[in-house]
């Protein structure tokens, strides 16, 4: 499965750096500077920290995202909020997996994520990751020797993700004034450095609070506390998906004919003749794509720890239940559940424990 990942990443980084709709949006996005205004009549911001280049950056995301967030279209603004707050579950996943390690990796995947799109940086992270955890691999185990994180690492990652990613997103939703809103997004913008500042930041004060002394005796750490910890991630991704799902629900489900407002928020129209279009069209891109290569991901986790047959009729049945589950319930929570189940196979291949 790990080799449907390149395709995808490869359509990303062509959609998002060198097709022509890219190249316009370009044109698209200069045009509306220079005029200063957004369609809508707000002024368009153009200083933010008072350094040029960072400045020049952020007006381009910023401009790129403002009227999905400004409330102008109520369809956009719902796949904004859906689409952002869904795949809370991915960084969650990913924070887990590269804390395992260094947990440096996470800047670079995240920072990538954002000026190549979703769909580019996560298929090329499921690759890598796919293949370094494939049983397939003689040099790489599919399961870590020891899944067990830092105890104070572990502690730090659900507040940090709150901090650095569900508020700064929460906070673009807020009714706030053009130039306000436009803070907002670029403060969202840098979420994978507020990620890194507050994860270190957290896991240092537990160091120097003594925290250590809730989970550790003689120096040994208590598993039990730092498996709790991680679960707490999962709670909170699962929570933050469920609720984008809900809010979707209701926004669907109130209109008279559900459908179309459905196809209203998934399927833009290919009308490319404003910035909001184009954006439209290359974060509908950005989603599928990276609901597919997500799901798929999330499924591949949960197989490679699954005992026994592992037959077409009983792939055909998983993938049915995932499906299911993720129109039902949300793909985030799916994805994050099957990751959750996941993490307990792995510890308990690492204890040495059997199977019930």
């Amino acid at each position: 499965m790990r080799y449907l990942y390149l395709p995808l990443a490869l359509l990303g980084g062509y959609m998002f750096l060198f097709s022509s709709l890219c190249a316009e949006q370009g044109v698209r996005l200069d045009a509306l500077h220079k005029a200063g205004f957004f369609p809508e009549g707000a002024p368009v911001r153009y200083t933010y920290l008072h350094i040029p280049v960072v400045d020049a950056v952020l007006q381009y995301l910023v401009s790129f995202f403002y009227e999905f967030v400004d409330g102008s279209n109520p369809d956009s603004r719902v796949f904004a909020i859906y689409f952002l707050l869904v795949i809370a579950p991915v960084f969650g996943i990913w924070a887990v997996e590269t804390s395992r390690g260094s947990g440096r990796l996470l800047l670079p995947w995240t920072l990538a994520m954002q000026l190549t799109g979703c769909c580019t940086a996560a298929p090329l992270f499921y690759f890598l990751h796919s293949s370094r955890t494939s049983p397939s691999s003689p040099s790489s185990p599919s399961s870590p020797s020891s899944p067990s994180l830092p105890p104070s690492r572990a502690r730090a990652l659900a507040p940090a993700l709150f901090l650095s990613y569900v508020l700064p997103t929460l906070l673009m939703f807020l009714p706030l004034s053009p130039p306000h809103l436009q803070a907002a997004i670029a403060v969202w913008q840098a979420f994978p450095l507020w990620f890194t500042l507050s994860h270190s930041a957290l896991t240092n004060l537990t160091h120097l609070t003594h925290l250590a002394h809730f989970y550790s005796r003689a120096g040994t750490e208590d598993p039990r506390r730092e498996r709790a910890y991680v679960d707490r991630v999962y709670t909170l991704v699962s929570l933050v998906s469920a609720g984008a799902h809900l809010y979707l629900l209701r926004y669907v489900l109130a209109d008279p004919n559900p459908w179309e407002r459905v196809k209203a928020v998934f399927w833009p129209r290919w009308e490319v003749e404003t910035v909001a279009q184009a954006s439209a069209i290359m974060l509908g891109g950005d989603w599928w794509i990276s609901l597919l290569a997500t799901v798929a991901w999330g499924v591949g986790g949960v197989w490679g720890q699954m005992e026994g047959g592992k037959g077409w009729g009983r792939k055909l049945a998983v993938m049915g239940a995932v499906v299911a589950a993720a129109v039902m319930i949300s793909p985030g929570v799916v994805v994050a559940e099957c990751w959750r189940w996941r993490e307990g196979r792995l510890r308990e291949r690492a204890a040495g424990k059997k199977r019930v």
